[in-house]
């Protein structure tokens, strides 16, 4: 269910944004039962096991970036950002990116940052949903 996980996909893209704006650690590690990996996963569209995750598994989402190569405007500096999915230490497909026929396991980040956007109404959640819920609003995203 998407609405469950909007605190956590929105504390990403925030994560992302301070990345790519040079404030945020290079590396996070954020722990979870496997149900909630299952939830937040599936969300996305890249959780496609009938039968619940364990309670002991590991699932990554790394980010790289590179300095641009070729020619062109870029929001970013010169730097470009990708990103990779590994669930039990194997890599997972992302729906919507393009994987050159298997040449590379990276997509481009941009791609991971519209998906999430657009999979959940995060600004009707916050406005409508989560206020009209809890009287304080302490969903996380209000």
């Amino acid at each position: 269910n998407h609405i469950q996980m909007l605190p956590a996909y929105k504390y990403l893209l925030d994560t992302i944004n301070e990345m790519k704006q040079g404030k945020a650690p290079k590396i996070f590690v954020i722990g979870s039962h496997g149900s909630i990996i299952r939830k937040y996963l599936w969300g996305l569209g890249i959780f496609n096991d009938r039968f619940l995750s364990p309670n002991a598994e590991l699932t990554t989402l790394e980010i790289y970036s590179a300095k641009r190569t070729e020619r062109g405007y870029n929001l970013n500096n010169g730097i470009e950002y990708y990103f990779r999915w590994t669930r039990r230490g194997e890599f997972i497909e992302f729906p919507e990116c393009d994987y050159e026929n298997g040449s590379t396991q990276l997509c481009d980040l941009e791609i991971l940052i519209d998906s999430i956007s657009d999979a959940v109404p995060m600004e009707e959640y916050a406005d409508e949903i989560c206020a009209k819920a809890i009287d304080k609003c302490l969903c996380g995203l209000c």
